[in-house]
């Protein structure tokens, strides 16, 4: 639960931050096509030339993924997998179109939400009986 929580409170401080910053103003869309036209790959720079609605419409969930990530997580505490399904989507959405992974936060979401807990412990028999070689 603790890991869970914390796993949270990262995309909710990422929120909070673009609000606290910017302001709701983040929402309108010009920070995220600016990102798609710079940063962007092939799908990304596509994405900066459509209707600023587009860009509106992203970062408005953007932002309402990450402040409400942890509420989620509460309101959904029976269905973790629809948790970690959505936190996978949403890194893979940003993979997609700026080609930023953000692997290293993302790959959490598969102990934490989605794979049963058993795994954990059949991964960790497999790693030791590699290291054992």
């Amino acid at each position: 639960f603790a890991m869970r929580l914390y796993y949270g409170c990262l995309y909710f401080q990422s929120g909070l931050s673009k609000v606290l910053l910017s302001g709701p103003a983040w929402a309108d869309g010009r920070t995220l096509r600016g990102s798609w036209a710079e940063l962007g790959n092939r799908a990304g720079k596509w994405l900066s030339r459509r209707p600023m609605t587009v860009a509106a419409a992203a970062s408005a969930a953007t932002l309402a993924f990450e402040l409400l990530f942890p509420v989620a997580q509460i309101a959904l505490r029976k269905h973790p997998r629809a948790v970690g399904l959505s936190s996978l989507a949403f890194h893979a959405s940003t993979k997609a179109t700026m080609g930023i992974s953000f692997w290293h936060h993302a790959v959490h979401a598969l102990p934490l939400f989605v794979l049963d807990p058993g795994a954990e412990r059949h991964t960790a028999r497999l790693l030791r009986a590699f290291r054992e070689r």
